[in-house]
């Protein structure tokens, strides 16, 4: 189900997305830490869910909601920048488009 929320963050006017509420979570974490892999935004997510009392998600999901951001024009790609994963795999890392 989608619903229409108004995401309001520091530094952010408050602007409304047809997002569903792990969608928002995700958009809140890149706003607030700046970037990440897909590896490192999964593993803080499985790290933090519970602690936080963000909705429990499968480990991968986190990575597929950013992906529904990124195809909304919210995450973006930051150019040049690849971070290597623990598997030795060097990871795109992405961040909050600022458009």
């Amino acid at each position: 189900m989608t619903t229409v929320l108004d995401v309001e963050l520091d530094l952010y006017p408050t602007v409304s997305f047809p997002l569903t509420g792990a969608q928002s979570v995700i958009l809140a974490l890149f706003r607030q830490r700046g970037n990440f892999t897909d590896s490192e935004l999964n593993d803080h997510y499985a790290a933090n869910w519970e602690f936080q009392g963000w909705p429990q998600m499968r480990y991968e999901t986190p990575r597929r909601r950013r992906s529904d951001l990124t195809n909304l024009g919210l995450i973006v790609a930051d150019e040049g920048e690849k971070r290597r994963n623990r598997f030795n795999g060097l990871e795109q890392v992405w961040k909050v488009s600022h458009e």
